[in-house]
């Protein structure tokens, strides 16, 4: 298990379609991933879950992933989250 400490530089933070995105990023792997935002912990393979988190830009969230593929989910989601890509 990994885990990071991410700032959000998504201007419009996590709305719909960066939600969307993520979403699809995150079920390209196998390992279990989730972000800790605030008080509130969701599974970033799941939309719904993201989009109610209610990330903004700015914001410190702290990603954590399990599995065999979870070094290579970890940077994948931290530098979308970073920068947007």
């Amino acid at each position: 298990m990994v885990e990071k400490k991410v700032k959000v530089k998504i201007v419009s933070g996590l709305h719909f379609r960066p939600a969307c995105k993520i979403t699809e990023v995150a079920m390209t792997f196998d390992s279990k991933i989730t972000m800790k935002a605030g008080n509130s912990e969701s599974d970033l393979k799941s939309f719904l879950g993201v989009l109610a988190a209610g990330v903004k830009f700015g914001d410190e969230v702290v990603i954590t992933c399990d599995g065999q593929d979870e070094n290579e989910a970890i940077n994948r989601i931290s530098e979308f989250l970073e920068f947007g890509e």
